[in-house]
């Protein structure tokens, strides 16, 4: 949803309050900056500053619509992957769970698929390296 942007009150009050000094006198001048052209010179300042606050907002709603559209994108890969475990270990696996799934059906759950694991040396300070409890 865009960001509402702004108008501002005391701008339009302002510019008509120009207006109704501009008929008694366009230079109308009282010194120390009180003076018609130094109004003048605030209220285009201050619509400047409003319109940059404006587009900033409209660059922000882009930048929010980016970040949805990257949201949406990964979400479907998520759900991409999680589908491709489905349908590759089965909806009643471990794997499926482990990746976030839910079970369909009662069934029980399949076991994962045993890891093969290499044999390995295990080595104690000061004693032969024994190869998986053979002496």
């Amino acid at each position: 949803m865009a960001r509402l942007k702004r108008n501002s009150a005391t701008i339009e009050e302002t510019q008509r309050f120009l207006e109704s000094l501009q008929t008694i006198s366009e230079t109308l001048d009282f010194g120390n900056g009180a003076s018609v052209q130094a109004l003048q010179a605030e209220i285009e300042k201050t619509q400047r500053i409003l319109s940059h606050y404006n587009k900033q907002l409209n660059l922000a709603d882009e930048a929010m619509r980016n970040v949805d559209a990257a949201e949406a994108s990964l979400k479907k890969m998520a759900k991409r992957l999680k589908d491709n475990v489905k349908a590759f270990y089965g909806e009643n696996s471990q794997e499926y769970l482990k990746a976030g799934g839910k079970p369909r059906s009662n069934e029980p759950i399949q076991p994962s698929q045993p890891v093969d694991v290499p044999e390995m040396e295990m080595i104690v300070e000061n004693q032969p390296a024994v190869k998986n409890g053979a002496k």
